[in-house]
């Protein structure tokens, strides 16, 4: 019904209509965002002594990365010369399948006898798994968060065109409080390039782009990671429709800091690695032109399928 009734009028955005996609979009920036509780997530990740902490944090980190490289782009058509900017909201899901739910864990430390077992990983179920060794002893798997996907959500701003290039910054810098994630910072800075101005009679407007982001999450680095994204982008406009596309070459790369045994004798700080990823990210979705309002709705496969979407304020 919206789409029949843009395609109407699309000078004419009715106020009511404004109201809702912007309440929309504020709630997904409260409710989207993942719910997992800092001190709750070290306190989990405090169970382990080496790098079996990496099979319980990679399905976080692969979702990480693959909504970090999502959303950059609405329109493939960047003006040669002249001056536009967009003030955007983009926020990008991924979900998780059942094979994200566990991993194959391996006790550590001194526990005897040493066993691997099938563990859940951070966005599985809740309960704990435990090992049992000798004279009694006891090993604890903790459990995830009962994750089915994540949501990102962020700012941008758009500004361009110097011979056919934009430039594009994402920014947050938040503090949710200790019993949220604590300290949030994202800063994402990102060029786009004009390629159909090289070629003749091109049925599709075509773009170019690089993409660099970090983000860090926990007031001591709980999480540190780098996204960097080379991508191709086509669109094709039909007045108030623009279907589009992108192919991206991801890379991704974290680490997670965090402490065992806090306040023992033999506290130690434990930094596991996330080893640099290339991953072919693939994205198809169709943007809404009303004035100065775009809105765009799209789907991206990459690690895991994911769905993205947002609006944005300018020319």
């Amino acid at each position: 019904m919206d789409v029949v009734w843009a395609l109407k009028a699309p000078s004419k955005l009715p106020l009511r209509w404004v109201k809702i996609v912007g309440l929309t979009m504020i709630l997904v920036l409260l409710v989207g965002a993942p719910q997992l509780a800092e001190a709750q997530l070290e306190e989990n990740l405090s169970s382990f002594t080496d790098e079996t902490a990496q099979g319980y944090l990679k399905p976080l980190a692969e979702a990480f990365g693959q909504s970090l490289n999502t959303g950059f782009f609405t329109s493939a058509s960047i003006p040669v010369e002249g001056f536009r900017v967009r003030l955007e909201v983009q926020a990008m899901s991924v979900f998780f399948g059942d094979d994200d739910d566990t991993f194959m864990g391996m006790t550590g430390g001194e526990f005897s006898p040493a066993q691997e077992v099938e563990a859940n990983t951070v966005v599985g179920p809740t309960n704990a798994v435990i090992v049992e060794g000798d004279g009694g002893t006891e090993y604890l798997f903790p459990g995830g968060f009962d994750l089915s996907s994540f949501t990102l959500a962020v700012p941008q701003l758009t500004i361009g065109s110097y011979m056919g290039t934009e430039a594009t910054v994402r920014w947050i810098a938040v503090d949710t409080g200790d019993a949220e994630f604590g300290d949030i910072d994202l800063l994402g800075l990102g060029l786009r390039h004009n390629v159909s101005q090289y070629f003749d009679d091109l049925p599709v407007e075509l773009a170019g782009s690089v993409f660099y982001q970090t983000l860090k999450v926990g007031d001591d680095d709980l999480i540190d990671a780098t996204a960097l994204s080379f991508g191709i982008q086509a669109s094709k406009n039909y007045g108030v429709l623009e279907p589009f596309g992108s192919v991206n070459l991801d890379s991704f790369s974290m680490t997670s800091q965090y402490t065992t045994n806090a306040g023992a004798a033999d506290e130690e700080s434990i930094k596991v690695d996330f080893d640099n990823e290339l991953d072919l990210h693939l994205l198809l979705g169709v943007g809404a032109h009303l004035g100065l309002l775009h809105v765009h709705v799209a789907g991206h496969i990459s690690d895991r399928v994911g769905i993205s979407g947002g609006l944005a304020f300018g020319l």
